[in-house]
């Protein structure tokens, strides 16, 4: 599995976790929740438009940081 798959599976795995329905549906306010809910359980800040950069909603070419990917790994649980 590569790197993109392994993001993914953590980005399902999150969603589950929320039960908010499908993250295409999700507003702007729901990535806002997100970053609150993050910053509860991790006590790490990531900012909504790097939540929506992650999951696609924001055109970014890179990958995100593993401090990123650590934080969502952390928050999952």
């Amino acid at each position: 599995m590569n790197n993109d798959a392994h993001i993914n599976v953590l980005l399902r795995a999150i969603e589950n976790k929320l039960q908010w329905g499908n993250s295409k549906d999700w507003s702007s306010y729901d990535f806002d929740k997100l970053t609150e809910l993050i910053f509860e359980d991790t006590r790490t800040t990531i900012s909504s438009n790097t939540l929506k950069r992650v999951w696609g909603r924001i055109k970014y070419d890179s990958t995100p940081s593993d401090v990123t990917i650590n934080t969502l790994a952390k928050f999952l649980g």
